[in-house]
């Protein structure tokens, strides 16, 4: 299921062309007890299509349509972190993109952000404690990927002095917000996690300029 609202990006910053809108997502919900455990054996995935207007091919099958450019997602686990495959994406020849959240029981439950002058897609995607289906709390994957093709941005990765594209956060993230400075410089991308005040609160992880 899809709990989250969609995110419309463009394909060519300020088109006029209709067709060159893409319809950003993510999956999964966290809402029934049942939710609540990692060991769910339901895959989810982060995608995005091409909005086909009102005579456009629906529905659209995101994982059996060979037309879906399938990104993959690598964690290191020694580092903490996660590395996303560089693709093409074509207009006209491909409907969208795809990747498998490979995380055991990953899934998106909060909104994602933009950066559309840069064309980025910037998003969370949780995974519940291990184990426990009565368990609160759980840990996330920040990542920023190109909004295009879903894979790593254009020229390179972004996080972690251009290193990887997600980043492991040990709390459950409910939120991204980047944050510009005027006249350029440095980017925060700030994350609200279940953390209170007295654990630290939010996090900031410092991403290149957008512009």
């Amino acid at each position: 299921p899809i709990t989250i609202p969609l995110r419309l990006t463009q394909r060519q910053i300020f088109s006029p062309d209709p067709t060159d809108v893409m319809v950003n997502l993510g999956t999964g919900k966290f809402i029934e007890n049942g939710d609540r455990s990692s060991l769910s054996t339901d895959s989810q995935y982060v995608a995005a299509v091409f909005d086909q207007e009102a005579l456009g091919s629906y529905p659209i099958d995101l994982i059996g349509d060979s037309s879906v450019v399938v990104q993959v997602a690598t964690d290191d686990i020694n580092t903490n972190t996660r590395t996303i495959t560089q693709l093409p994406v074509s207009k006209g020849l491909d409907t969208g993109w795809v990747m498998l959240l490979p995380g055991e029981g990953e899934r998106v439950i909060a909104k994602m952000a933009t950066r559309a002058s840069a064309y980025f897609l910037i998003y969370s995607s949780f995974l519940p404690l291990s184990g426990s289906a009565c368990a609160t709390g759980g840990a996330s994957y920040v990542s920023v990927v190109d909004s295009r093709t879903g894979g790593s941005p254009v020229d390179g990765p972004i996080l972690n002095n251009g290193t990887v594209d997600g980043i492991y956060v040990e709390n459950q993230v409910f939120g991204v917000t980047p944050i510009g400075f005027a006249g350029g410089g440095g980017e925060i991308l700030i994350i609200s996690t279940d953390s209170g005040a007295a654990d630290g609160g939010d996090v900031s992880i410092v991403i290149p300029d957008f512009t």
